[in-house]
């Protein structure tokens, strides 16, 4: 029998972290989303799998479950927040791999990570812990992925590109070869990256510019 696998969030990225796992033919091993921000209405159930609500919940839970987790919150610093809690709770931190993906033998990719259908991953690279790669985004080869990054739908990479700790790569944006996106920093809708981008900053435009530190 698979490892039963907790998805830790309730959101539209939990969601999508389920259609990867069915589509993987994992959806049976899913046992429990978790609410982890308990605020406001929270549903029982999310397509017939049962909701636990807060982290509290969830610890109970894997007590009498053998569970692996995937970090399905898409707000990065949440992902970072949440994600000591559950390792402290012993529980192991899988991830969520589209079968449409492609990625390179050797790639290395970090516990509760997603990615997600038609994306490419090239030879080299390496993806940290709790980062989403969205739908047909594209990270070539020797990319260097930190934790709790977001590589929104239709974002590309160059090769050798480094990317610090929770930034946000905008949907559609496009990185050249060799730079370093600063950690923490947005990247926004459709910005063409031609120079090493500070931490913390937010850099729109083509070709991009910083706009504001964060």
């Amino acid at each position: 029998m698979s490892q039963e696998i907790v998805i830790v969030g309730s959101g539209a990225h939990a969601r999508v972290v389920l259609d990867i796992l069915r589509a993987s033919g994992k959806a049976e091993s899913v046992k429990a989303f978790v609410d982890v921000e308990t605020k406001g209405e929270v549903p029982d159930s999310i397509e017939g799998i049962q909701v636990l609500k807060g982290l509290e919940a969830m610890q109970e839970f894997v007590k009498s479950h053998e569970c692996a987790a995937i970090l399905g919150h898409g707000n990065n610093s949440r992902r970072k927040a949440v994600l000591p809690q559950v390792e402290a709770m012993g529980v192991t931190l899988t991830t969520a791999v589209h079968p449409s993906a492609i990625i390179s033998p050797g790639v290395e990719i970090g516990g509760g990570t997603t990615v997600s259908a038609g994306t490419v991953i090239v030879t080299g690279a390496k993806i940290g812990k709790g980062v989403i790669v969205n739908t047909a985004a594209t990270v070539d080869h020797d990319c260097v992925i930190e934790d709790f990054v977001q590589l929104a739908p239709g974002a590309h990479l160059a090769g050798r590109v480094k990317v610090g700790a929770e930034a946000f790569i905008g949907i559609g944006a496009v990185v050249i070869q060799n730079l370093t996106i600063g950690a923490g920093s947005v990247i926004g809708a459709g910005a063409a990256v031609v120079r090493d981008v500070p931490p913390q900053s937010l850099v729109i435009g083509v070709p991009a510019r910083v706009r504001k530190h964060l």
